[in-house]
């Protein structure tokens, strides 16, 4: 039984390590710049499918998300839509999923937006850092899965966690 959860876990962290980085050279330069909210919650779509993004499908959603300030804007800067980010990551790997922001941790305390609280499944973890702030995807249990940027960035302690159910 535990021989099978650490092949489970081994084979996650081998995938999670194999996703294109926010810092890749060929990707948009703001995406480079501020995409750690947007690379993690497109990872959400790509644990869930368990399939990659190319360079050219995330160039592809950063212009179509950016176009719609709900979404997001050009400095990946998260609108109140911003689980769609993940709805079309999935249609760009050729699914159809329903993401929801179902609420946010912030300051030991949970604030959730309607009744269905505890269906939420994955989370995008907001971090202190020493240039400002720094947002990773992680599980339910806040655990960081995909560090956008390559786990270079020194995370100080978290600030805030949003919390998104998926529907496969």
């Amino acid at each position: 039984m535990f021989v099978d959860y650490f092949k489970k876990l081994a084979k996650n962290y081998n995938f999670e390590k194999q996703k294109i980085k926010q810092n890749d050279p060929q990707l948009h330069p703001k995406i480079r710049a501020y995409g750690c909210f947007f690379r993690s919650l497109a990872g959400i779509a790509e644990t869930h499918l368990q399939k990659y993004l190319t360079v050219n499908q995330i160039n592809y959603l950063y212009d179509e998300c950016s176009q719609n300030p709900s979404i997001m804007n050009e400095n990946c800067w998260m609108g109140e839509n911003s689980a769609k980010v993940i709805e079309y990551a999935a249609q760009e790997l050729g699914h159809s999923i329903i993401a929801i922001r179902r609420g946010i941790y912030e300051k030991n305390v949970f604030t959730f937006w309607d009744s269905e609280f505890e269906n939420y499944t994955d989370t995008v973890i907001k971090y202190k850092t020493k240039s400002g702030s720094h947002f990773c995807q992680a599980d339910k249990q806040m655990r960081e899965i995909f560090d956008p940027w390559f786990g270079k960035v020194k995370k100080l302690y978290i600030q805030s966690t949003s919390l998104f159910e998926v529907i496969t």
